[in-house]
Order: structure tokens, then sequence, then C-alpha cells
């Protein structure tokens, strides 16, 4: 007969026990919640401030507002406004931040303590010297290749970010009827961001957000980066924007029994802003950190945790400015 050693009857209990199947119970109310505080602080833009409470991550129940806060602001060491509450959890504090200003927050929650944070206004990114090409891709659609120089200042770090934001009028002309020749016009205005591309070396090496194609163009709606490649330079950039066929006229025609139905779109040549943003250190981190955050959830098991960056102090957030200079290509 053979014997069992003491040593397998324990390996064999441990590796009993490690297929036990064993259920904890969380109750996400138990989870201390933090006053969570994210405001929007740009140049010449009124302050909206949003004020929760954190909630476990495995909570789906929508964040809880906080609604009896006093918030305050100081500016450049001087009380200056306090908010108003217009809507549950958001606040609007009545100051127009300026380029320079050094602002100071103070949330007194009841019950919780008080929460701070400050920032400083980062300078309007001087951007110019626009110049555009135009030509036209594979697909017959129209490019762009948009240039601009960016002015930096070397005696600090500085923190920037491109958008390209589209601009359209959608006239949608319905319900056409050939027995009176009646015809209904309806009017759309549009804006929103749209996709971009950019090779330039000096920028592409110092993001890490966008998608790096096997081109080495990066292509993103939005292109943050910083200045170490060209600091205190003055460098021109390089983007490239395609403006595809959809913005032609087109109609679809449909059959009935009172005659013909016609659905008619006809959009005007689109308005094309780029945006160069300056950020704060802080702003910076914050917008890199919530977008790679969203990119990397869920999407595998073994993706580092990525920490969201926040500077307030007291319980978590931003409370961080920006500024922004917009530039309006000329017309083709």
């Amino acid at each position: 007969m053979k014997r069992i050693t003491p040593f397998l009857l324990t390996l064999s209990a441990l590796l009993l026990a490690a297929c036990e199947e064993k259920v904890i119970d969380i109750d996400p109310g138990d989870i201390e919640k933090k006053v969570v505080a994210i405001a929007q602080v740009e140049a010449d833009s009124t302050i909206s401030l949003r004020l929760t409470y954190s909630r476990f991550f495995l909570d789906t129940r929508p964040f809880a507002e906080i609604a009896d806060a006093t918030v305050a602001l100081t500016v450049n060491g001087t009380a200056s406004a306090a908010s108003v509450n217009h809507d549950g959890g958001n606040y609007t504090i009545a100051y127009t931040p300026q380029p320079g200003d050094r602002l100071a927050l103070r949330v007194d929650v009841p019950g919780r303590g008080t929460v701070t944070s400050e920032t400083t206004v980062p300078e309007t990114p001087v951007a110019g010297n626009v110049r555009v090409t135009y030509g036209t891709d594979t697909y017959g659609d129209s490019t762009l290749t948009i240039y601009f120089r960016l002015s930096d200042d070397g005696s600090q770090a500085n923190y920037y970010g491109i958008r390209v934001r589209k601009e359209d009028t959608l006239f949608h002309a319905y319900n056409y009827n050939p027995y009176n020749d009646s015809i209904s016009i309806d009017t759309t205005f549009r804006s929103y961001y749209t996709q971009f591309s950019c090779k330039d070396v000096m920028i592409t090496d110092n993001t890490d957000l966008a998608l790096v194609l096997n081109d080495g163009t990066v292509t993103s709606s939005w292109l943050p980066f910083t200045d170490d490649k060209f600091n205190g330079k003055d460098h021109e950039v390089a983007i490239s924007y395609n403006i595809y066929r959809d913005y032609d006229s087109y109609d679809t025609w449909y059959e009935n029994y009172e005659g013909q139905y016609v659905d008619h779109y006809r959009y005007s040549r689109p308005r094309v802003f780029v945006e160069v943003i300056s950020y704060t250190r802080d702003r910076y981190l914050y917008e890199v950190t919530t977008n790679s955050y969203s990119d990397d959830f869920l999407s595998t098991m073994f993706t580092e945790p990525v920490l969201i960056h926040t500077n307030v102090n007291g319980g978590i957030g931003i409370f961080a400015a920006v500024s922004r200079t917009v530039i309006e290509l000329p017309a083709e």
C-alpha cells in the first residue's frame, strides 16, 4: 500500500483552500466619501464649479450633489467673489479671470470641513504667421496643411494643446409637395471638434495620448504636448486636416401616394478654427491622466492603473486654469 506523506497532505489542503469560494459583501454606503471639486477655469470666461461626493467604483448610483456649500474666490490676494448656486451641485463664480491672475478657491461644506486649491491663469499663447496650403487626397477630399508659429517663453516650462474646431450650417429642406410647389426649410448650426494629424517631431515626441500611425503621423482630435524640444524658441507648427465630401449638397427622393417627398441637405462651406491652448501644469496633468484613464479603463486586465491628477486640498478634483488663442483659417 502506498503511503501519503504529511507534505502531500498539507499541499492538498492548501490547494483545496485556494479553490474555496468566498463571498465578501461590500456596502458602497460604508465607503468614506470625499468632496469632489471640478472647476472650469479659463481666461475671459466665467468660472464654473461642480461639487459632488465621491463614490465607490462599483457603485452605479448617481453622484451625490453638494448643494449647500459656501464657495469663495480670492484674486491676487484679495477676496473677490462668492458663488451663486444655480442647479444642484453646479456653482457659478461671478469673476472673469485674466492671464496672470493668481486665484485661490475655498469651499466650505457643512459637516465636511474646508476644501481649498490655487492656480495661476497662464498667459495667452502667442501663435501667429498663419498660412494654409490646399490639396486633394486620393479619395478626392480637400486637404489643408496649416502652419503657424508658436512663441515659447523660455523662462518656464510650458504645456500646450491643439484642437481643430469645425463649424457649419446645415440647410435641411423637407416635405416638398409638387402639387403646390411648397417646401419647408430648417437650418441647423453645428460646431464640433474633429481629427487632424501632425508629423512635427518636436511635438509628437512630447505626447503619449494620440494615435501614432505607421508613417509616424500622430492623429487625434486633441494633441497635448510640452515645450521640452523647443523651450524658449519660436517654432513653426504644421498640422494636416481633411475636409470631407459630406459637405457637398445631396438629394434623396422618396415616393408616396401623394406625390414626391424630398429630403434635401445642403451644407455651407465649413468654417475651420485652430485652437492653441496654454495649460498650467496641474491642468495639463489632469487632462492627460483623465484621457489615459478613459482609454485604458477595463480595456485589459493587465493595464497599469491610472492615477488621476488632483490639486484639491481636503478633497479631490481639479482647480487649474487655461488660456487659448483661436485662429480662424482663411476660406479656400
